[in-house]
């Protein structure tokens, strides 16, 4: 699995964004900023555990599956008999075995790349929020000549406007994310315990043995 390149992180912006937040005091927004740029820029973090649960897992499991299949036909081709029809049995309950893993690893794998999916989202609305209030800060400190008036530690009313914003979006996006990931946790809960379902194949039945089972098939002569 790979990942679209990200955005960017707007290192500058986000500097300029912290400087002044420091000198309102919200200390905050560095730890928002840091959040933004240091979890949910890196969704590739996942990326082998989305390739171990999917790709690779299930190119082994579907590799079994096809195994199975190709022994059923050819002993359907050359065998009849009490221990034949045994073992086809028992090759029925090994199917539903792996196909089961098979389902339940898909899951697990599209789940992961749901995580990887909202990560991306929330860096990408971020970083626009970031965009944002540093292109204020940037306007209001040109406007400084034209008479834009400046409040305590020489930092204007609109630039505290902007952090104040920034720091609304990104904590009711954080709300959001939390119940995301409060839900992310419900499912990936439930997914492990079908993991942890998935049965052990049982021993193959003595009747699939007796060697007085195996007839050969008859053939059929045009």
């Amino acid at each position: 699995m790979s990942y679209e390149s990200l955005d960017p992180f707007p290192e500058s912006d986000a500097d300029k964004i912290i400087e002044y937040a420091n000198k309102v005091g919200e200390r905050a927004v560095e730890d928002m900023i840091n959040t933004i740029r240091d979890t949910f820029g890196h969704p590739e973090a996942i990326e082998t555990r989305v390739d171990a649960w999917g790709f690779h897992a299930k190119q082994k499991l579907d590799q079994s599956l096809d195994s199975i299949s190709n022994c059923r036909a050819d002993l359907s081709a050359y065998w009849q008999g009490g221990a034949y029809d045994s073992f086809t049995i028992y090759l029925d309950h090994l199917e539903g075995i792996f196909q089961t893993a098979v389902d339940v690893f898909k899951e697990m794998s599209e789940h992961l790349k749901d995580i990887a999916s909202t990560m991306t989202d929330v860096y990408n609305e971020g970083i626009s929020f970031i965009y944002t209030c540093a292109g204020i800060i940037v306007e209001a400190m040109g406007g400084f000549a034209s008479g834009i008036t400046e409040l305590f530690f020489g930092v204007a009313e609109v630039i505290c406007d902007a952090i104040a914003d920034f720091v609304r979006k990104c904590g009711e996006t954080i709300t959001v994310l939390n119940t995301a990931i409060s839900e992310y946790r419900r499912t990936g809960q439930s997914l492990l315990h079908g993991v942890t379902d998935i049965r052990v194949p049982e021993t193959i039945p003595q009747s699939s043995v007796d060697i007085g089972g195996w007839n050969v098939r008859d053939r059929v002569t045009p």
